[in-house]
């Protein structure tokens, strides 16, 4: 596996902490919870010390990195949260702090100038190894990167003798990446000669797996404070119940408000937008006329607001129904991500209106107006020519081909599929319906250009094929939310099949087409992106490879299709699937075959897979990501190939910039392909006995016994069987690793020297394995060692 850094972010264990006195602390910096290192082998609460453990040793300083960037100009402690220790009966009477910039790379530019140096008070007995101290005024310390120094007091700088010590626990986990390193700075004689990385060799990851990234391993675990000022009061139209009544007006209004201060809706308000959750939010309320209003944000909030409208009593918002809701329909960057809604009012009937945030505290209050508008009598809109899936709209001629449309009248398509598996996707509002026939090649159906003069449309796309008899039983090939620059219109790409029928699906992202949450207009382009014509960037123009021949090639430039598989064996983070995809037709001459990558110029990491059938219609037979933990480049062994038989072979960069020159080597056949010289192919024997093939030279020791692992389409008595260590000698070491294993087996019922391939470890198999090892013992089988 390569190693894929993960960002943590957390605050140590609240009860490690204790309860602070400020009703409202606010962290400046944390590296997060402490775990154990191992050290010696061994979990291990490490102490790294600060001062020094002896009246005759030099004054040592332990430095570790932080970071002030909350977004504020200058920041001012207040607590600290440590966890160490004292040694012994040695505590001294207060705790000193010292904090040092920073510039550049922690790993090489150790602590020199000083920024702040002072007390930290009283050093109190640790609380479950945690030392708080509190009250303080640290700072102001303006936005920057730093080191943090802590020890006890009796020493100052300058002093090289005298006793002053804290030891702080080693193994925090909540390093920023760019902070990560392997040790915190470490002097040995204060000033003189400076700081020198601390960095262990005997120090590792735990093995509880509490640290994935073992790159942070040796921070110190402490925790910087501040105290926030008291919260504002909340509005006085905070609740449902004190929504401020907007009277009743033709044309149009301007409300100012604010939600700062404000409280948290009950969990059981439904949300008008399905996507979040209610917010900090303040009620409005109006008595309908019969009219259609719109209520917009665009560029009126100074957080990401959120507007909701409903119907019902404030004494039970459970039963509240949702009349319109809107996150983020405005059309124009920056105010893309504001609310704006349409809704129709049923006459002398009373609606609430709801202003609230999305995201985070921070994010989602602050000071706002918005506009209603009265747009006059409501009309039903009659349902569009292709609202339902059997009258769909047929796009046919050239491609690309552009269409317009609308929703509003339409009805929901209630049992379509949500083909994206998340409330994004969901089909819950108004649509209507076009069908396309496939092309072969890569279709794009796309509503980014041109954009209406009227873009308040928040839509979504699903394309399925199948019948429109039973929506349920339509098959999701593609959906999308949102995708273009300009609004939060769709688009969805997809791999078709010539001749196929697609059925593209254009909805809104929530609410009805009687009480649309935005203008449901709409300009969709159907288009057909043909294939790739550098060689080896499509299936359709695949580079042939030479059986027992090698080939370079260069996939700086290629690209990645919708209708490329991606490989089963790539080893990536979620959403990264490789890139810079190759394809190439290799035609076997044997039933056994071998494939390899070799990076060359720029190429860092490759993904291999070897496909049978024919394009659109390929099922993989091999696949390799890595060679071993240290060598990204792919080999692929294949067995059971049909011999004059075409198969396909992708070639892909694992992530962007391991894109480069590539030599593929093929060997067709194996050289072991009789190797015992019995006149019959080694793997037709398998084929006809697979016991024969039960032993698997790569196979690591399991629990300290070796295994004989699994089939790998090398016949036994070709391999290293009788070399049980696999240390490239037979002797008589292999009898006493066998029997090892043997006994195991016994007591554990694992079947890891079941030499004979019965399904049973018992006394037949010493048998088999002596036969073996003394034919190995005397070269025969033919043997020169593991890998012959």
């Amino acid at each position: 596996m390569k190693s894929k850094k993960v960002l943590i972010q957390g605050l140590l264990a609240a009860a490690a902490m204790g309860t602070s006195a400020y009703a409202q602390p606010d962290t400046v910096w944390t590296t997060g919870q402490h775990h154990y290192v191992l050290f010696n082998g061994a979990n291990t609460n490490l102490g790294l010390s600060s001062g020094n453990i002896a009246a005759t040793l030099p004054q040592r300083w332990y430095a570790m990195p932080m970071r002030v960037a909350d977004g504020n100009p200058t920041t001012t402690v207040t607590v600290t949260d440590h966890e160490l220790f004292y040694p012994a009966a040695d505590r001294p009477a207060t705790l000193e702090y010292i904090l040092w910039a920073r510039a550049g790379d922690p790993a090489t530019n150790p602590p020199t100038t000083i920024v702040l140096q002072g007390s930290l008070g009283a050093a109190s007995d640790p609380l479950a190894d945690v030392v708080r101290n509190e009250g303080l005024s640290i700072g102001p310390i303006a936005n920057g990167d730093y080191y943090w120094t802590m020890y006890g007091a009796g020493l100052g700088i300058g002093n090289s003798t005298g006793f002053s010590n804290a030891a702080w626990f080693c193994g925090a986990d909540g390093q920023a990446e760019d902070l990560e390193r392997d040790a915190g700075w470490r002097s040995a004689t204060f000033p003189t000669p400076g700081f020198l990385t601390y960095a262990p060799a005997n120090l590792a990851c735990p093995t509880d797996g509490s640290m994935p990234d073992c790159e942070d391993r040796w921070n110190t675990s402490f925790t910087l404070w501040r105290q926030l000022p008291p919260p504002p009061p909340p509005p006085t139209n905070d609740t449902c119940a004190a929504a401020i009544l907007i009277d009743p007006f033709a044309g149009s209004t301007v409300v100012d408000g604010t939600s700062i201060g404000a409280t948290f809706e009950s969990e059981t308000l439904n949300s008008c937008e399905p996507l979040h959750t209610t917010g900090r939010g303040v009620w409005y309320q109006f008595v309908g006329t019969g009219s259609s209003y719109e209520i917009t944000m665009c560029g009126l909030a100074e957080f990401n607001a959120r507007i909701s409208v409903y119907t019902g009593d404030c004494d039970g918002v459970v039963e509240q129904v949702c009349a319109a809701g809107n996150d983020d329909g405005c059309e124009v960057a920056p105010t893309t991500g504001d609310p704006i809604v349409q809704f129709c009012s049923a006459a002398d009937t009373t609606y609430y209106i709801l202003i609230d945030g999305v995201g985070t505290v921070s994010q989602g209050t602050g000071p706002f107006q918005f506009v209603m508008q009265d747009l006059g009598a409501c009309t039903p809109p009659a349902a569009p020519a292709n609202d339902l899936c059997a009258n769909a709209e047929a796009i046919t001629g050239p491609l690309p081909q552009t269409v317009s449309g609308t929703v509003a009248g339409s009805t929901t398509d209630v049992g379509a599929p949500n083909c994206l598996g998340t409330v994004a996707s969901e089909v819950e509002a108004g649509g209507v319906w076009y069908t396309v026939i496939g092309t072969g090649n890569t279709m794009t159906a796309s509503m980014c250009a041109p954009v209406p003069t009227d873009p308040h449309f928040d839509s979504k796309i699903s394309v399925y094929t199948g019948s429109c008899g039973d929506l349920s039983s339509l098959n999701c090939v593609a959906a999308n939310d949102d995708f273009c620059a300009a609004g939060n219109y769709s688009e969805a790409t997809f791999c078709s099949t010539a001749g196929v029928t697609y059925r593209i699906l254009v909805h809104q992202f929530f609410g009805t087409t009687e009480q649309p949450g935005n203008v449901p207009t709409f300009n969709l382009t159907i288009s057909d992106v043909p294939a790739p014509t550098l060689p080896g960037d499509d299936i359709s123009n695949a580079i042939s490879l030479p059986c027992n021949g090698s080939a370079t090639v260069d996939n700086t430039t290629a690209t990645n299709s919708v209708c490329d598989p991606v490989p089963s064996c790539h080893l990536g983070l979620p959403g990264i699937t490789g890139t810079a995809s190759m394809w190439f037709t290799f035609v076997p001459s044997d039933s056994v075959a071998t494939i390899t990558t070799d990076p060359l110029t720029g190429a860092t990491d490759s993904v291999l897979a070897v496909y049978s059938g024919s394009p659109g219609n390929l099922t993989e037979i091999g696949c390799s990501d890595d060679i071993s933990g240290s060598n990204f480049a792919s080999t692929v062994s294949l067995t059971g190939l049909t011999p004059n038989t075409t198969y396909y072979v992708q070639l892909r960069a694992w992530a962007a910039g391991a894109e480069g020159s590539y030599t593929l080597t093929t060997t067709c056949g194996s050289p072991q392909n009789d190797c015992n010289g019995n006149s019959l192919g080694d793997s037709d024997e398998i084929t006809n006995n697979p016991a024969l093939d039960c032993f698997d030279q790569a196979a690591a020791p399991v629990g300290g016994f070796d295994t004989k692992g699994g089939p790998n389409g090398v016949l036994d008595a070709c391999e290293c069987a009788g070399d049980w260590n696999r240390n490239g000698v037979v002797g008589s070491s292999d009898i006493t690793g066998f029997l090892g294993s043997w006994f195991n087996d016994l007591s554990t019922a694992q079947l890891k020297a079941d030499f004979d391939c019965s399904g049973v470890t018992g006394s037949a198999d010493i048998t088999s394995f002596l036969n073996r090892w003394f034919q190995n013992l005397a070269g025969n089988p033919p043997f020169s060692g593991c890998g012959l």
